[in-house]
Formats: C-alpha cells, sequence, structure tokens
C-alpha cells in the first residue's frame, strides 16, 4: 500500500454544461460513517490505474480536494480493507474514504492479468465495498487516461468524475473509467453482459460495439460538471474513438449523463437517441430536457394530497395548450398516468392522493414536440409517510387458502406514547386475529416494534386494504389512523422442516435419508407428492409418494390444512455441480397436479471452494489455483475438482490449510466448477462424499492488442 500527499497539477481545465431541468434524484443510502477529513482521503485500485502513486486519477482528486490523502492500494491487500471504520493494509475502511476509484491503466494493460486480478478482488469484496458507497457514483465507458494528453474532454472526464465522485463530504463516493475492457480486451464481446463487481449498486448490462464511435451527446449534467469552461459535446466527440463501452441496463437510481449519438434504442429526455456510456448517481443531477416537473422532492402523510407541475420551456414553440401526461411509474400508487394541456404559461399540473400506502412515488412528465418526438422530464419523488405511525419491513406468508400471516414493524411518529392499534376498515369478508394489539410496555416516541397478525379472507383474495388505527391512552379514543394496502401472495406447498442424514457410499454414490414436513395449503386433498430433480445426478427414491399408503402417513388423505412428515431417500453421484433445486408437486386422486413449488435440498455442510471466487476473470493462459476448503468441522480423506462433469485433477493438501489443484488450459467461455470430497468418517468406516457448491470461473480469449484506434 503507497499513500501520497504531495498535490500535482494537470492541464486541462474543470467542466459544465447547462440544461434546463431540475432532478433531485431520490436515493435509500445506507448507514455509513463520515469519511475521514484529517487530511480527506480517497483510495485508488492500484492495477487499474498506470504508473502507481504518479497515476492521472491520483492527481485529479489532488486537484479537486487539496492536501488530500491517497490511498493505493493492490489487488492482494484488497480483500483486506474494512467495510467501515479503521484497519486493515491502509488504516481506513472503505467508508473513511471520500471516494474509491476504479482507473483506467491507458487501456492496453486490462489484457494483463494484473488487471483481472483487480476486477476479481472487487467483485469478490463487493459486499464490504458497496454500502460504503453510498455518496456519488460515475461510471464511464471510457478509456480517459489513454486520450488524457490530446483531448479536453477526456482530461475533462477524469478530473471532473473524480471531483463528482468526491463532491460529498459526508459520504464515500465512487468513480470507475471502464477504460477498454469490455470492448476490445473481451474478444468479440457484442452481447450484452452483466458487469459481475457492480451487482452491489444493482445490474449493469453492458456491451462492445468493435467499432468506434466519436458523436457524443451530453443529456445530463451537475454543478461540478458546469463549472467554467463547461465541457461541451464537440469536447467529447472526435477522440477517434470517444466511447468503449455502452449501457443496455443499469439500475433505477443511475441517471444517464451522456449518449454516443447512434442507432441505439435509447430515447434521452431531450428527444436525442443513442447508447448510455456515462452513468451517474447522486442528488443534485439536472437532466436536459425542455419540460420541466417540480417540485423535485416532498414528504406527505398519506391519505394527503400532492400536486406536481410541468413548464415547457419558454423557447418551445407552442408551449400553450400542449397535452402534457404525468406518470407515476413506481411506488405505492404506480402505474398512474393523467394527461392535461398547458396552461398560458406553458404549465400544466397533476394532483393526487396517496392512498396506495407507505413508500415512494416516482414520477415524470412528458409531451411530444413538433418533430413528433417524445420530450420527457426529470424524474421527482414523493415519499409517503405515516401521520402518527409509519410502517414498514413487511412480509406476507400463506398459510392455507384464505388465510395469511402479515409481519410487519410499527414506528411512533405521536408526539406521546403508543399504548395500542387496530386493525379495520377491511372489506366484510376480511377479518384479522388480533384486530386490536396492546402495547405493553406503551411504545415510547420514535421507538419502533415488531408485530404480527393473521388474515383470514376469501381463498380467490389477491389484494387487501384497510386502516390501522393508534391510540394513545388505555381504552382511549383512536387518535389517529392511516391506510395500508397489500398484495397477498398465492397459496402453494409449504414445507415447514427438511433435511437430509446420510446412511452410505459405494463408489461415488452417497445415499440420504430424506425427512420433509409439508402442509397442504390448496383447497384440495392431496394423494400423491411428486419429487422432480433439477440435476440428473440427483435420484429421490421413491419419485412419487401415495400418501395412502402406511409408509407415508396413510390411509388418509392429506387434507386441507393438514401437515405430514415423509421419509424417502435421496441419491447423489459425484460430482453433482448445481443449486440443489428441486420441484416438490401435490396431486389429488385422479393424479391431477394440484400445485408445484420450486425448493432445494441442504446445501453441503462440510466442503466449500475458496479459491476461484465466484465470476472470477481469467485469461486463457493463465494458470488458476483452484481451493476446496472445509467450512464446518470437517476433514477429507481426498478432493477431485471437476468443470461440470469433466475431471480436472486431485487436489493435495496446501499451505493456505485448504487441498489445492493448479490448472492450465481452460478455454475462452464460462467453467462451472466444483470439488467432490470424501468426507472423514469419525466412526472409522466410509464417510460421504459430497459435491460442493458451484462457482463460476470466466475465461477470456485476448483478442488484438487493445485500443488500436490512434491517439
Amino acid at each position: 500500500m503507497k499513500t501520497i500527499q504531495t498535490p500535482r497539477t494537470f492541464s486541462g481545465a474543470f467542466v459544465l454544461v447547462t440544461i434546463l431541468t431540475v432532478l433531485l434524484l431520490f436515493q435509500s443510502l445506507l448507514a455509513h460513517a463520515t469519511p475521514t477529513n484529517s487530511p480527506p482521503r480517497v483510495l485508488i485500485l492500484d492495477e487499474t490505474v498506470y504508473d502507481g502513486t504518479n497515476c492521472l486519477e491520483a492527481g485529479a482528486a489532488q486537484l479537486a480536494i487539496p492536501g488530500c490523502a491517497v490511498d493505493i492500494c493492490s489487488a492482494a491487500n484488497w480483500y483486506g480493507i474494512p467495510g467501515t471504520g479503521t484497519g486493515g493494509p491502509t488504516g481506513f475502511g472503505f467508508d473513511q474514504y471520500r471516494a474509491i476509484i476504479i482507473g483506467d491503466p491507458v487501456c492496453n494493460f486490462v489484457s494483463t492479468t494484473n488487471y483481472l486480478a483487480a476486477m476479481t478482488a472487487l467483485n469478490a469484496t463487493k459486499a464490504v465495498w458497496t454500502p460504503a458507497a453510498a455518496g456519488n457514483v460515475i461510471i464511464e465507458g471510457v478509456d480517459n487516461a489513454y486520450h488524457f494528453t490530446n483531448n479536453v474532454g477526456a482530461a475533462k472526464t477524469l478530473n471532473r468524475g473524480i471531483a463528482f465522485a468526491v463532491n460529498d463530504p459526508t459520504r464515500t463516493g465512487f468513480y470507475y473509467a471502464m477504460s477498454c475492457f469490455y470492448d476490445d480486451f473481451v474478444s468479440g464481446n457484442t452481447n450484452a453482459m452483466l458487469v459481475p463487481h457492480l451487482t452491489g449498486f444493482g445490474n449493469f448490462v453492458v456491451r462492445g460495439y468493435l467499432s468506434c464511435f466519436n458523436d457524443v451527446h451530453i443529456v445530463a449534467t451537475h454543478p461540478v460538471f458546469t463549472a467554467a469552461p463547461p465541457l461541451t459535446d464537440a469536447e467529447l466527440s472526435g477522440w477517434s474513438c470517444s466511447t468503449h463501452e455502452g449501457f443496455n441496463a443499469w439500475p433505477a437510481s443511475f441517471v444517464v449523463l451522456a449518449i454516443a449519438l447512434t442507432n441505439g434504442a435509447y430515447t434521452a429526455t431531450d428527444g436525442s437517441n443513442g447508447i448510455p456510456y456515462i452513468l451517474v448517481r447522486g442528488e443534485g443531477i439536472q437532466v436536459v430536457s425542455t419540460i420541466e416537473l417540480g417540485p423535485p422532492s416532498a414528504t406527505n402523510n398519506i391519505g394527503t394530497p400532492h400536486t406536481v407541475c410541468a413548464t415547457i420551456a419558454t423557447n418551445v414553440v407552442p408551449r400553450t395548450n400542449v397535452l402534457v401526461t404525468f406518470t407515476i411509474f413506481s411506488g405505492p400508487n404506480s402505474v398512474t398516468n393523467y394527461s392535461t394541456v398547458t396552461d398560458a404559461n406553458g404549465t400544466a399540473c397533476f394532483t393526487y392522493t396517496g392512498n396506495g400506502g407507505l413508500g415512494v412515488d416516482s414520477i415524470t412528465a412528458s409531451y411530444m414536440n413538433n418533430l413528433d418526438h417524445v420530450i420527457t422530464s426529470g424524474t421527482v419523488t414523493k415519499l409517503w409517510q405515516g401521520a402518527c405511525v409509519n410502517l414498514g419491513c413487511n412480509a406476507l406468508q400463506c398459510l392455507s387458502d384464505g388465510t395469511w400471516t402479515y409481519n410487519f414493524c410499527v414506528t411512533n411518529l405521536n408526539g406521546s406514547p403508543l399504548t395500542a392499534l387496530s386493525l379495520f376498515n377491511a372489506p366484510t369478508n376480511v377479518t384479522f386475529t388480533p384486530a386490536l394489539i396492546s402495547l405493553s410496555p406503551p411504545l415510547g416516541v420514535g421507538q419502533r416494534t415488531n408485530l404480527s397478525v393473521t388474515i383470514n379472507g376469501p381463498a380467490s383474495l389477491t389484494s387487501l386494504c384497510f386502516s390501522i388505527g393508534s391510540y394513545l391512552t388505555n381504552g382511549g379514543a383512536l387518535n389517529c389512523s392511516i391506510p395500508d394496502c397489500l398484495t397477498l401472495p398465492t397459496c402453494c406447498n409449504h414445507v415447514i422442516t427438511n433435511s437430509l442424514t446420510f446412511v452410505s457410499t459405494v463408489g461415488l454414490v452417497s445415499t440420504y435419508n430424506y425427512s420433509i414436513t409439508i402442509q397442504n395449503v390448496t383447497g384440495t386433498p392431496v394423494k400423491y407428492v411428486g419429487f422432480g430433480a433439477g440435476q440428473s445426478c440427483v435420484t429421490f427414491l421413491p419419485a412419487l409418494l401415495d400418501l395412502t399408503l402406511p409408509a407415508y402417513g396413510g390411509p388418509g388423505l392429506l387434507l386441507p390444512s393438514q401437515t405430514r412428515t415423509l421419509n424417502l431417500q435421496v441419491q447423489r453421484t459425484a460430482p453433482c455441480p448445481g443449486t440443489n433445486e428441486f420441484y416438490l408437486s401435490t396431486l389429488d386422486v385422479n393424479l391431477v397436479g394440484c400445485c408445484s413449488t420450486r425448493l432445494k435440498l441442504p446445501p453441503a455442510k462440510c466442503l466449500g471452494i475458496g479459491l476461484p471466487y465466484d465470476q472470477s476473470v481469467v485469461l486463457a493462459s493463465t494458470p488458476v489455483l483452484l481451493r476446496a476448503i472445509a467450512i464446518g468441522p470437517c476433514g477429507f480423506i481426498w478432493v477431485k475438482f471437476y468443470d461440470g462433469a469433466t475431471y480436472l485433477g486431485d487436489a493435495v493438501p496446501g499451505s493456505g490449510g485448504g487441498y489445492d489443484l493448479t490448472v492450465s488450459g481452460f478455454a475462452a467461455g464460462t467453467h462451472q466448477l466444483s470439488a467432490v470430497a470424501q468426507l472423514a468418517d469419525s466412526g472409522g468406516g466410509v464417510g460421504e462424499v459430497e459435491t460442493s457448491a458451484p462457482v463460476d470461473l470466466i475465461v477470456l480469449a485476448p483478442g488484438t492488442p487493445p485500443d488500436q484506434h490512434g491517439p
């Protein structure tokens, strides 16, 4: 780990673009600590930048925050950084940094094993660093360090991109230049590909195009990007390869900042069409549009009205009597559409009442211009909360046809302790048990508690709206109530318990006693239960049970709401990679299916794969270390590795505490690796042959040398 604190000066001015419409992006931020400011710090993943402590990204951070300390951490040490607080190889957790920076190793170096090790480290630790990155996020499909010297726009995307990431002093940001990895290096990548190391934010689907786009258009911005001189379309265009990666899909919390103007499927808010290649997340982002919607955010008690107004820009002709459509595209009151026309000031308004329950509505407004292009506003948000109590953490389970359990938590928003809650105003054929919940001791102001009730109603019921009331004195009058609406799950098979008990092993076939307790939650008596394995290496004995036989609880049928424990056997033939999924089907006396449920057998209890991490990426020529580890107090007699059903070799005890095998020559593609081990039997007999949960190894065939597009 290297730390630098000496400021550097870079050529290239900061950026900006004027724009017409405000989008205050609502986002649910995870709990985090405020980054350290003594001095402020940024963290750079070493193998993703060029020239270590002298990299352009380090200079950009110090340009944005004079005196900033820069910690440069290798992929090998990245695993040891904690999510919060202090400690680890850098001395600081991820949430102590103003930004986490994943840079551009001037494109050419994405072909190295070091860069792939960095991507693997990012993916393996995403559950640790992603929650810390609660601030501004920017993801760019560019190799801006490569083009930095000869292109003002490249310098601006790097300098101002990092300035955007560090802009919030109270939260950790994230900057990622994807370089040319998914375009030049992932040879032939014209198909959409999930970016595995970003899934902590949501699903990003990216692709290369095997050609360069040089005509670029800005469709959103932020005050960081609009500092004079502003970033322009011209500065982002004409790099000889202005874009490398484009996005097919991204999380709803992200906004498109710039597109490559081509025949893409994406239509921006200003009506332009192309391929998104820069995405941002954060407060204060503005979209380019000729229709402005406001207010950008608001909070109301449910059951009250809310108004949003859209105004068409003054340079639009006509702007009077134009049809505007308001859409609540997500949230408790979605999907709602309302259309009305603009007045003499080019303004149209929409008022609705928040009767859908608690949550956040996301709203847009749109109109069709005189070129028949649909122009859309930025998204505004509306948070609906309770006036006296707030509800959350809802969980619903169907117990039988017409019976559900409803688990929820309630927060007291009153100014006095809460003594009781009531559930009422349900349809006449719906009841709650209990309908009145006494709280002892009373729930203090601002405190939260978990509650559970049983809902009874018609089996055909799919949704339900009712009221929840609060009481501040014992036996007193109702002081406040709020509406609540639920979507009820359909009933099917209810599995209460299931377990596997090892019996014996013959060769590679292990036999288990399988015990499963089910409840008939359909309205039909069940005579047969069927088991259908999702993997050819798994066999249920027998696969169809007749419940009228004494061995399976007979002679009676399994009547509605009754439970029964069934005992059968399961055989696994190693190697047996896969998800352990199977289908449990219940059938009536005529062998007509009542219901089918996808379930999982209990997972491996002893054997896991420590290396490689799931979805690791390597070159075809790279030797890969496979390591099996014990995930419980178990010993192994032997361990073998498989690629699907293809035997790779026997592992031997390694210095890292597991069983190791190094394999070379993996072909390009995705390989599903699993370990198979015979467990040591404490009684001295032959132990179980167990198969680990699989991991995916992505192997890339190097294409032509990256970035053959000139300076």
